[in-house]
């Protein structure tokens, strides 16, 4: 009864642990999507933001008179000033939205390596229960690759359990 309360136990936090992961994991996933997103919307904007400068100081340019950038006095080509243009204020803060959904993916990155590390640690405990209570699944339980394969391995250890407490039910009976 004993090893029975205590292999269903080791199951629950399996299967708990198993779904936390697999929960951090899709977290991962859609904020890496959106880490994605905010870098390219920062790259764009940073992009204008640079651009919008090139554009500011070409239209001081006068022929003859040096460039304060590089200093020709010849200008064939200068900068068109860009339409739009960010100012530093949403550049900052885009930097800052970009800053902290890489910060995100860190931290569920971080998260997600704790949760595959309990899992794996419960997979070998439970296996050692098993291989403990009915040492013919030891094979099986060592080829194991994923939580569902190990509760599956659990379930012929669980019936006999539960038909050893049956028959010492009826022998306490008779």
């Amino acid at each position: 009864l004993q090893q029975k309360k205590e292999l269903e136990e080791h199951l629950k936090r399996l299967e708990s642990t198993y779904r936390e992961l697999k929960d951090v994991q899709k977290e991962y996933a859609i904020s890496i999507s959106l880490r994605d997103e905010s870098r390219i919307r920062y790259g764009h904007l940073e992009t204008l933001f640079l651009n919008a400068q090139a554009g500011i100081l070409a239209q001081d340019l006068e022929e003859g008179i040096p460039c304060p950038v590089c200093g020709s006095i010849h200008h064939p080509a200068p900068a068109k000033l860009s339409e739009e243009i960010p100012d530093q204020k949403e550049l900052k803060r885009k930097e800052q939205e970009k800053a902290q959904a890489e910060e995100k993916v860190q931290r569920l990155s971080e998260r997600a390596s704790f949760f595959k590390r309990n899992l794996d640690q419960e997979m070998r405990n439970t296996a050692e229960l098993i291989c403990g209570t009915e040492k013919n699944l030891v094979k099986e339980a060592l080829i194991v690759t994923g939580p569902d394969e190990l509760v599956t391995a659990a379930d012929p250890v669980i019936e006999k359990l539960d038909d050893e407490l049956r028959a010492l039910e009826i022998r306490i009976k008779a």
